[in-house]
């Protein structure tokens, strides 16, 4: 029993700082890390949070561009990521063919264009499969991932090059200091 009030103040804090704490540990333990990451990256604290932002409201963009087909009956598995794929080689398409006058509208017809044919062939494909969507549709995934890797990171610049080394100097110049 503690004989002074400043005794029981003292135990109530401990005990409520300890159970905030044990409550809150991962969130807590996650910036304990990233303030230890921060300083032993060297790089400033403005830079990081607005790099932090940056992919914050592009992340955001995404989850309010998935907000309609989900609302629409679409689940997640659901070749989504075929989408996103048919988006990110309209992009990397409009830089390689260095499309200087409205690049968005470029990236955006292209996207749609992708995305309606290839959302086209996996209706097709759906339709032949009924029972069997979640896992069809992952392996659709699975496949369209392979393919789009197969292009982007073997073919674009070894088969096809592009006029757009800025982006492939970085790569050179790490090469050449490993050696």
């Amino acid at each position: 029993m503690p004989h002074y009030w400043w005794e029981e103040v003292e135990i109530c804090l401990k005990r409520d700082l300890y159970k905030h704490v044990s409550t809150r540990f991962v969130p807590l333990l996650f910036v304990v890390f990233s303030i230890i990451g921060l300083q032993a990256s060297g790089l400033s604290v403005h830079f990081v949070a607005n790099e932090v932002l940056n992919r914050f409201i592009r992340n955001g963009v995404m989850i309010l561009a998935l907000i309609i087909p989900i609302k629409a009956g679409m689940g997640i598995n659901f070749s989504i990521t075929v989408g996103a794929m048919c988006a990110q080689a309209a992009f990397i398409s409009v830089v390689a063919m260095d499309i200087n006058r409205f690049k968005g509208v470029s990236v955006l017809l292209i996207a749609l264009l992708m995305a309606s044919v290839a959302g086209y062939i996996i209706g097709l494909v759906l339709n032949q499969v009924k029972g069997k969507e979640m896992i069809t549709t992952i392996i659709i995934g699975f496949l369209a991932n392979s393919v789009y890797q197969l292009v982007f990171l073997v073919c674009v610049g070894g088969l096809f090059c592009s006029s757009q080394y800025r982006y492939i100097i970085i790569a050179r110049h790490w090469d050449k200091e490993s050696n």
